[in-house]
């Protein structure tokens, strides 16, 4: 457990929101509670009554210092560097979080090593957000606070399809303002968009109001001129572009080489637009790497970015498992990409527990702000060691999920600092410039990792070995919350050496005779500076200089697919197989010329035997429909490839498998009885059978929900309903309604030791067989339930399931 002190101050902040709205918030000048150590004031709001007294302690609970309120204004005297908590008539319920900090050490983003943070707060900090304790102007409160900082880069959405409604007609005005205070607080901008306006779509996808409709645009040629204008306007200010967000989960539901060919224009339309600014592959998620991924990446994408880009919300002790995944997928031909992660994240600290100023949306207990900050630091660095380049923890401002309960942000729903944020701004301050070298052997169960300055002098950051580290599961890293204090001891130079604590309190330290550091760990970072000559045990993993894998040919010619006859997108969509194995294939080749040159050649498929002339005007698109037989074989794949003013281009690649000649289908009659599912959702659910469908029918409303989903459950009885040895499901589902009021539409599996999700399709508002190969689930022998979840944006959801089948390896 944290120590006593901590414990009673977390628990007591069930109480604390009155008292701590009704009396003081940080003064207007700090409105983050972000001070420097000679001006520490807060506003004392509301009457007070004569005599309140107020108490000031550090991040572990001493007491600090103290005095009475009196007057509109409390200046505390001058405190060192470090986080503090402020509670007034001993009331520890009371406490308030604030920082006191220097300024950053070097010029942001000119350094050998930098640090990040996933802002995002074009979209987080406007009045939509409800929060009644928005400062005047969140965008300007969040640049400000990070103007102060060391941050180099922020990753930060915009927004395509309210930029660009009717085609040609820009409204760039929120973009322009944010990131030009991005820009003056000295921080380097990584651009995102994950959206596209209904008239670049032409295939299925109607416009659904949202900020990220689950679209992939089809028009490239629209997609290159948007990329090519947002590049060139922010030229000065945005040093990376990334084209879409998590498009192996919900974000998207096209298939993996669509995804590859609109990427392409992007990459080829930032470039046109910004040279030198680096292009981000999309970035995935999920783990193990699916075969989505490596999916798009057989359409040659390898030709079309700059820096490998993932999302983790993995335990540490998963992330080596994960970089040798995608190394594995990305080293080729003798060049070894960077990669970043533009989101890290964890769920360790387990849903908030605590009101907020924010209706319905809660806050981390103390404790819990405690674990996330023991977090990110060590992750940063951990990933750091295996070979990541730019690390982006998410996310700064104040955000709620999972129905408020889920809170991600960095500062609080009253914008004041968590001890996280403070934590990351320390290492960032003492980090940057520095060139992580690698981890040092372990010393009583103490880490460390050794950095170099530029001049040479060195900086360790050393922690206690704790569960975050070596379990694989929230749950299990949760069970021990003690300090994990130990002692160890370090051979160092002779001199004055400093040790600065996770919040940026700075001590001196001096070696004993025989050039000894009795250096104290806990499992929070700490920082050694004053050492030289030092190597480490374990070298960090380099990685390349960001740049594009050479092509010797054309890469302006970009080819998309459109299935037009039997064939079906397998739920991954990593893949095709075939409804009939005596009907034709037809594929409808889409060729853009992205480029303002005319070219001439020829377009080469592995299924047709003659090349197809094409001729392309400058900036024009042709499409050639092609039919041929299905191929014999039981799984391969659709190359499309060409030349063009004598130069190849890069390929289209169409997996295919024959699923219907690997599977059988073993159906689960009792799916199909409404009292065998039990009710799960955020709101008020209610399951009932259709007679005249045959099927179950799930009607939820969410009537005041903010966070609407649905789950319902069935429990297998087992063992006669066991999943041993199923590698798919199958089953059919439609949407009552506006189907585009559905998203997220996922089945989730749960057992011993199981967890696990699979995506299916988009629905629609008629039946529709969907059948999931399974990726994610690796041990269906431990399934003990599953559920068939969807989202709702309505106030009611209805859906209904039928035919209900597992599917299993055929003994043909």
């Amino acid at each position: 457990m944290m120590n006593k002190t901590i414990l009673f101050l977390s628990l007591g902040l069930t109480l604390s929101l009155a008292a701590q709205e009704m009396f003081l918030k940080p003064a207007a000048t700090s409105p983050t509670g972000w001070f420097p150590a000679d001006d520490i004031r807060f506003e004392v709001k509301g009457t007070v009554p004569a005599g309140t007294a107020y108490r000031v302690t550090d991040w572990r609970g001493q007491a600090v210092c103290d005095g009475t309120l009196a007057g509109a204004e409390l200046k505390l005297p001058k405190l060192e560097s470090g986080y503090y908590r402020i509670c007034w008539n001993g009331d520890e319920a009371s406490a308030l979080g604030f920082a006191v900090q220097p300024g950053p050490s070097s010029p942001p983003g000119s350094t050998a090593t930098s640090f990040a943070l996933n802002t995002n707060q074009a979209y987080l900090t406007h009045a939509a957000t409800g929060n009644p304790h928005l400062p005047a102007s969140g965008r300007e409160a969040v640049s400000g606070l990070l103007g102060q900082c060391s941050f180099s880069d922020a990753r930060e959405f915009f927004n395509w399809k309210g930029i660009e409604p009717v085609p040609g007609k820009m409204n760039w005005q929120l973009f322009d303002d944010n990131f030009s205070l991005l820009h003056q607080a000295g921080v380097k901008i990584t651009g995102c968009f994950r959206d596209s306006p209904r008239w670049a779509r032409y295939q299925d996808g109607s416009d659904d109001n949202s900020v990220a409709p689950a679209h992939i645009p089809d028009d490239l040629l629209a997609v290159y001129r948007f990329c090519r204008s947002a590049a060139e306007r922010y030229r000065d200010k945005v040093n990376a572009w990334e084209f879409w967000n998590e498009p192996d989960v919900g974000f998207a539901q096209e298939s993996a080489w669509n995804f590859a060919s609109a990427m392409k224009a992007a990459s080829l339309g930032f470039k046109a637009g910004s040279p030198d600014a680096a292009v981000l592959t999309g970035a995935m998620c999920l783990f193990p790497v699916r075969n989505f991924v490596k999916s798009a990446f057989a359409s040659d994408l390898d030709f079309y970015y700059d820096i490998f880009n993932y999302h983790t919300y993995l335990m540490p002790a998963e992330y080596p498992a994960l970089l040798q995944e995608i190394y594995a997928l990305i080293d080729r031909a003798g060049r070894k990409p960077p990669v970043w992660f533009t989101e890290t994240g964890t769920n360790v600290e387990g849903q908030a527990t605590l009101p907020s100023c924010t209706p319905g949306k809660l806050e981390q207990s103390y404790e819990q702000e405690l674990m996330v900050a023991e977090f990110h630091p060590k992750s940063v660095i951990l990933l750091k060691q295996l070979g990541a380049g730019k690390v982006f923890p998410f996310v700064l401002p104040p955000f709620n999920e999972i129905g408020g309960a889920k809170m991600w942000g960095l500062l609080r729903q009253n914008y004041t600092v968590k001890p996280a944020f403070v934590a990351l701004a320390v290492q960032s301050r003492l980090l940057s410039g520095a060139t992580l070298l690698g981890e040092c052997e372990e010393r009583n169960g103490v880490r460390s990792f050794l950095f170099e300055r530029e001049d040479g002098s060195q900086i360790l950051a050393f922690w206690s070995r704790s569960p975050l580290e070596t379990q694989k599961t929230e749950n299990a890293a949760r069970e021990n919350s003690s300090p994990l204090e130990r002692e160890f001891v370090l051979e160092a130079p002779a001199g004055v050496c400093h040790v600065t604590d996770p919040f940026g309190r700075r001590e001196t330290v001096k070696a004993a005779p025989g050039n000894t550091l009795h250096l104290k760990a806990d499992r929070y970072v700490r920082y050694l500076e004053g050492l030289s000559g030092l190597k480490p045990a374990h070298p960090a993993v380099k990685r390349d200089a960001a740049g594009m894998a050479p092509f010797a040919g054309d890469r302006t010619v970009v080819l998309k697919a459109v299935l037009t006859r039997n064939l079906r997108l397998s739920s991954g969509r990593d893949f095709v197989d075939f409804r009939s194995e005596s009907e034709p294939v037809g594929i409808r080749v889409e060729l853009f010329n992205l480029s303002a040159e005319s070219k001439q050649g020829v377009l080469h498929c592995s299924a047709v035997d003659s090349p197809q002339p094409v001729s392309l005007a400058p900036w024009e698109k042709k499409q050639l429909d092609l039919q041929f037989p299905v191929p014999e074989a039981k799984t391969g794949e659709f190359r499309f490839s060409g030349r063009f003013n004598g130069q190849a281009i890069t390929s289209l690649v169409i997996p295919y498998r024959k699923v219907g000649e690997l599977l059988q289908a073993t159906p689960l009659p009792r799916a199909g009885q409404p009292d065998a599912w039990r009710t799960n959702s955020s709101g008020k659910m209610s399951i009932r059978g259709n007679s005249s469908e045959n099927s179950v029918v799930f009607e939820i409303d969410f009537r005041n929900v903010t966070n609407r989903w649905a789950a319902p459950s069935l429990p297998l009885l087992l063992p006669q309903e066991s999943l041993r040895g199923a590698v798919g499901m199958e089953f059919e589902l439609k949407v009552d309604g506006n189907p585009a009021d559905a998203m997220y539409p996922l089945v989730y599996f749960f057992g011993n030791h199981v967890q696990a999700r699979e995506p299916y399709p988009q629905p629609t508002g008629e039946w529709k067989n969907y059948r999931i190969l399974f990726e994610n689930l690796k041990t269906p022998e431990g399934v003990e339930r599953f559920q068939i979840a969807l989202s709702g944006k309505q106030e009611k959801l209805i859906y209904q399931v039928r035919n209900i089948r597992f599917l299993f390896r055929s003994e043909k």
